[in-house]
């Protein structure tokens, strides 16, 4: 199977349910904003050329990504990759997302590609809203889910990091 056949596949899977589960639209009940930042280092020089790499944030009630009219993400306000080295051709894929609710805790999964391959040490940025005053700890986020493959399309073990920031202010 070629790298470029391979790309296609983690598009695909990762772009199926891209519209996600709604949610709030980010209006007169965004108070404030919360950033994850979510790193991954490489645990050994094979693992350094990355093809893809998948993660989902868990989501606490009260926190939400900021969607269009149609519930889809606005992937251009909510995700953000942090190191601008990345080749030319990568993909950000929309993310998948579920709105918390009271009653359970949602998500957002996100996909970066690239066929020619990437750092290990990449930071993406996933830019949330809370509302109704609601400030978030960093404890009330976590990686439920992280998966990276090299360039052939097998798992690679890579080390994810979490940091969490809350902003005050309405973005």
């Amino acid at each position: 199977m070629t790298d470029f056949v391979r790309l296609a596949i983690f598009i695909m899977i990762f772009s199926l349910a891209g519209c996600g589960g709604g949610g709030e639209t980010g209006s007169s009940a965004t108070t404030g904003k919360v950033v994850a930042v979510m790193k991954s280092t490489a645990l050994s020089p094979a693992a350094a050329s990355v093809g893809a790499i998948s993660c989902t944030l868990s989501l606490p009630y009260g926190v939400f990504a900021k969607t269009d009219a149609a519930g889809n993400v606005v992937v251009a306000e909510v995700v953000q990759v942090i190191n601008s080295s990345l080749p030319v051709g990568t993909i950000v894929s929309a993310p998948v997302y579920i709105a918390p609710t009271a009653a359970h805790s949602g998500s957002i999964q996100v996909a970066i590609l690239n066929a020619d391959g990437f750092n290990a040490n990449e930071e993406v940025a996933i830019n949330l809203l809370t509302k109704n005053s609601y400030v978030p700890k960093p404890d009330d986020f976590s990686l439920v889910g992280f998966t990276a493959w090299d360039l052939n399309g097998a798992i690679i073990t890579l080390n994810p990091t979490l940091s969490v920031q809350s902003g005050n202010g309405a973005t």
